[in-house]
């Protein structure tokens, strides 16, 4: 049966890892780790068996992400959606690859339960346990093949299968780099492989509540996610799953994309990891990357925003012309 996993993931340009079904042992406490997204029970991120009381082996897949683009620079305002939000929403793929394995785990007698990024489980600590990778400075798992820049997904079954050895971390480049660390806008990452989710930019383009000035400031041009710690990772070099030929797949023009309505975001982004968060923040999210463009032409249309029916709008626009006109004028009177 191993095989027949590990051959699937082959073929499916995917890498695999098996590992028990015992209790989770993070090197670190999971409260310190903890966001608004994850699971609040501890037992249920830590313990296999209380998702799956049968549960005997997990198998742990991933798929690779990482995109290159050689776009040249034009004179658009854009802002910047993360790789793995462009094309097909991750979710989707990763759930058939793991059904196509559970047909396997039926044909075989076994039950399965399968999750991708939906299950409480911490898939970070079941990918190092299944040997798929180690956590790298930048809190991500970094496979030997794919780099970090992979989504995880895992099953759970009730056939007991041979497990996969852990990486070894002894040699690792990240014992003495810290370009992730560094190049961290939020300074979201420390060393001790510490991460503090909260200036995290990643987050802060999915966080629904009222913005901070500072972190609009650190958002940058960002929509949606962020990759600059991958970015700058060695290990991330040169391992590209595809090309982006379409500019505005990666780096859309901010006054198109605050002018899309719910059916055009909808035909545009609905197939996307991106789409869960909604147009409103993600238009939020424009305005400020407007702003932080530091392209004065972007006034026109943020000025114009100021009159949205969208306080969240308001805000994020009264922002951005403040900071194009170097105001920094306080944001209460735009509510």
């Amino acid at each position: 049966m191993e095989n027949l996993v590990y051959q699937y993931a082959k073929d499916h340009e995917l890498v695999a890892g098996i590992c028990d079904a015992k209790r989770l042992v993070p090197p670190v406490d999971i409260g310190k780790i903890a966001t608004p997204f994850t699971e609040s029970n501890k037992e249920m991120r830590l313990d296999p068996l209380r998702i799956m009381p049968s549960a005997k082996s997990i198998i742990v897949i991933g798929m690779g992400y990482n995109k290159k683009d050689n776009f040249r620079h034009d004179n658009e305002i854009r802002g910047i959606i993360s790789k793995g939000a462009i094309g097909l929403d991750y979710h989707k793929r990763l759930k058939e690859h793991l059904l196509a394995i559970g047909n396997l785990i039926e044909n075989a007698g076994g039950s399965y339960e399968i999750f991708v990024d939906t299950g409480p489980l911490i898939e970070r600590e079941l990918a190092k346990k299944a040997g798929i990778g180690f956590q790298g400075k930048n809190c991500l798992i970094i496979n030997e093949k794919l780099g970090s820049f992979f989504y995880i997904g895992h099953m759970l079954t009730d056939i007991g299968l041979k497990f996969s050895k852990p990486v070894n971390t002894e040699d690792i480049l990240c014992n003495t780099c810290d370009r992730c660390i560094k190049a961290c806008p939020g300074k979201a990452l420390s060393e001790g492989y510490k991460f503090s989710y909260e200036t995290c930019v990643s987050y802060l383009t999915q966080k629904k509540e009222k913005l901070t000035e500072k972190e609009m400031e650190i958002m940058g041009r960002s929509i949606y996610g962020c990759d600059i710690c991958q970015n700058v990772c060695p290990y991330n070099k040169g391992k590209y799953a595809e090309e982006i030929k379409d500019i505005d797949l990666r780096f859309p023009r901010i006054e198109n994309f605050i002018g899309l309505n719910n059916k055009e975001f909808k035909e545009t982004y609905g197939n996307t990891s991106a789409f869960w968060r909604g147009r409103s923040i993600l238009t939020r999210n424009a305005l400020i990357a407007a702003g932080n463009s530091g392209d004065e032409k972007a006034l026109e249309f943020l000025e114009n925003m100021l009159k949205s029916p969208s306080e969240n709008a308001r805000y994020a626009a009264q922002y951005s012309i403040n900071k194009l006109k170097l105001k920094y004028l306080p944001l209460n009177n735009c509510k």
